[in-house]
């Protein structure tokens, strides 16, 4: 054991007892714990995330249908109202 990580969980453990000896790396603040500016980043973060997951999807529909107009005569794009 090294000397600095027996002092930090000493001192962890005066102040908050075994609570405080909790492991919370990797841990996410519950909306509660966070400040307005942290509220409004996390959903700016995930509204970036959807536009960048819909402009995905559309990438993919606009290339699928350019392939089903190359290969399928039109009467056989059952998707499309003739």
């Amino acid at each position: 054991m090294f000397l600095p990580a027996i002092y930090s969980w000493t001192q962890k453990y005066l102040a908050d007892g075994e609570a405080g000896l909790t492991d919370k790396r990797g841990r996410r603040k519950q909306p509660e714990e966070l400040s307005e500016l942290d509220l409004a980043n996390r959903r700016i973060k995930e509204l970036e995330r959807k536009l960048k997951e819909e402009q995905a999807k559309n990438e993919f529909l606009k290339k699928l249908d350019q392939l089903e107009r190359m290969y399928l005569p039109n009467n056989q794009n059952i998707d499309k109202p003739q």
